[in-house]
């Protein structure tokens, strides 16, 4: 089911790139995919990734940021970076 889904992602992906290329002359070609969020670390990545013949990262929002010690516990950083995407932007966003 998740290979499926990286399949469906893939070509919504390759869908709206082509769509962009077409639209605007100054549009380059997509290099890497960053995938945030609950199930951004599944297998369904990894098919997006063949299909398009571009890397797939998991997106880090913390990686440039500095976190005191103890400040995400009791979950391992690495397991809810993925997760703070949107409350991270939202943040620095009200910081600026």
């Amino acid at each position: 089911m998740l290979e499926s889904r990286g399949e469906e992602l893939a070509v919504g992906i390759d869908r709206a790139a082509a769509f962009l290329q077409s639209a605007s002359r100054s549009a380059g070609g997509i290099s890497r995919i960053f995938t945030t969020g609950g199930g951004a670390a599944s297998r369904g990545s990894q098919s997006a990734s063949d299909r398009l013949r571009i890397p797939v990262q998991l997106a880090n929002p913390i990686e440039k940021l500095q976190v005191a010690d103890g400040g995400l516990r009791p979950a391992p950083v690495d397991e809810v970076a993925p997760l703070l995407m949107l409350p991270i932007g939202l943040a620095l966003r009200s910081a600026a």
